[in-house]
């Protein structure tokens, strides 16, 4: 049992009076609690912390499985997050990959068309080229004609008057004839250009 503190002085200075050792009055109240929370825990004191205990223990198992729940739900919400974010990225992926299909084939279609139109201009340029060595020729052969009808002119020119004309018609021959040639070659090279920038 638990003593007050006016009944501990009373009980105290009586018996320092009556056996007149402080110090052993001192040891002997020791052994007596000056309040509830020094008194020894009693089976009831023991039961009601054993009560509240379980009851702490219950609350923290609530919290617990409050909390578990939560967190299954959290964990349910993000799975399924996760399950739309593949399945949107497949769908990119396939989309982008059907995507880069159609450009190859687009790719290979221009390559061919590309490669077609080439083959068609070297076919031409050599059709071209080789009608400019046929013009050429014949140019060529015109040329001797006209020179070897020079030669006979100046032989049989007798007067200065007739040398002048065929020089004159040599000269007005050979103009006619390089004019010929720069015309065949602009036009050549403008129908290159043209395909040129038909393919471009």
């Amino acid at each position: 049992m638990s003593l007050s503190e006016r009944n501990r002085s009373v009980l105290f200075e009586g018996l320092v009076r009556t056996i007149g050792d402080e110090e052993a009055v001192s040891d002997l109240m020791a052994q007596f609690p000056a309040g509830a929370l020094d008194r020894p825990a009693t089976r009831g004191d023991i039961a009601e912390l054993r009560g509240e205990l379980h009851a702490e223990v219950a609350g923290v198992r609530v919290e617990m499985a409050e909390l578990r729940s939560e967190m299954r739900t959290e964990f349910a919400s993000v799975r399924s997050e996760t399950a739309e974010l593949r399945s949107e990225v497949r769908t990119e992926f396939a989309s982008v990959r059907g995507e880069m299909a159609e450009l190859r084939s687009e790719m290979r279609t221009e390559f061919a068309s590309v490669g077609g139109e080439m083959a068609e201009l070297r076919s031409e340029m050599r059709t071209e080229f080789v009608s400019v060595r046929g013009e050429t020729a014949e140019l060529g052969t015109e040329m001797r004609t006209e020179l070897a009808s020079v030669r006979e002119g100046l032989a049989d020119c007798a007067r200065r008057s007739d040398l002048e004309a065929l020089t004159r018609r040599v000269e007005q021959g050979f103009a006619w004839m390089f004019g010929v040639m720069v015309a065949m070659f602009v036009g050549t090279l403008g129908a290159i250009v043209a395909l040129a920038v038909a393919l471009t």
